[in-house]
């Protein structure tokens, strides 16, 4: 019994309880080498140390142990090369996904900034913004209308994660005036896409009158700014939410950016 480790020793030697390494027998993946037929005691060699440590990395990764018996071969081995190349394949997606999430923090991380910075403005001000992207969908609700609003920024949010693209937590309404004609849209602001779609709008740089509302405002701001229709051809009436650093009951601020060509 020298060349062997009891079912105690391996739980100690790689954390893995022995609970576990009882169901990896009872799946079939991880057979003791000898089990005593007087005590029922389970027995493992040292080969056997580096197929549970396989077993980690597949849990790790969100490899279902049940498929873990079709990288064992017809005659019994254990088909390591397949494990090492499924294992990179799905840590490299888990690391695309990560970088997507820190990205996403980065973004809400500025955006709350800049809003912190918009709350002190008490009065118009002017603002440069360079080219920006956005994902739009036409609509004929009143900002009011939470409920139709939230509905097409789902789908928006849906067509955002199909294209790719990287959200940069920026959203509410935009308005398009060219020959006494408006065209309502609901938007969520992406980074510029690195392959040209239909679906994404790009806005014009340039310097873009801007107001800070408070939500109870909006009517106001609906008034002095949406719904004048005095606007020139190509003028651009965007408006967007503030998100604060803290979440209240109370509704976020409401910015209104305005673009004469």
């Amino acid at each position: 019994m020298k060349n062997f480790l009891s079912i105690g020793d391996v739980s100690k030697i790689k954390g893995v309880s022995v609970k576990s390494l009882r169901y990896y027998d009872k799946l079939g993946i991880l057979k003791p080498a000898y089990i005593n037929p007087q005590t029922g005691y389970r027995y493992y060699t040292m080969d056997q140390m580096l197929t549970v440590d396989l077993i980690c990395i597949c849990i790790e990764l969100d490899i279902p142990l049940k498929n873990f018996n079709s990288y064992i071969t017809t005659d019994g081995l254990l088909s390591i090369d397949k494990i090492l190349a499924d294992g990179k394949k799905i840590a490299d997606e888990k690391i695309e996904k990560l970088n997507a999430t820190v990205n996403s923090l980065e973004n809400l991380s500025k955006h709350l900034e800049n809003s912190q910075t918009l709350k002190k403005y008490t009065s118009k001000y002017n603002c440069f913004f360079d080219e920006r992207y956005i994902l739009a969908s036409e609509w004929n609700g009143d900002l009011s209308n939470v409920r139709s609003f939230m509905e097409i920024m789902t789908k928006l949010d849906s067509l955002c994660n199909e294209l790719g693209v990287t959200y940069l937590y920026n959203q509410g309404v935009i308005y398009f005036y060219s020959s006494n004609k408006i065209k309502n849209m609901v938007y969520i602001e992406v980074a510029k896409p690195s392959i040209e779609t239909d679906c994404i709008i790009k806005l014009p740089k340039g310097n873009y009158n801007c107001e800070v509302f408070l939500n109870k405002d909006l009517d106001i701001a609906q008034k002095k700014y949406i719904k004048n229709k005095s606007y020139p051809n190509g003028a651009i009436v965007l408006g967007r939410e503030l998100y604060d650093v803290k979440i209240e009951s109370n509704p976020t601020l409401f910015e209104i950016q305005v673009y004469i060509p």
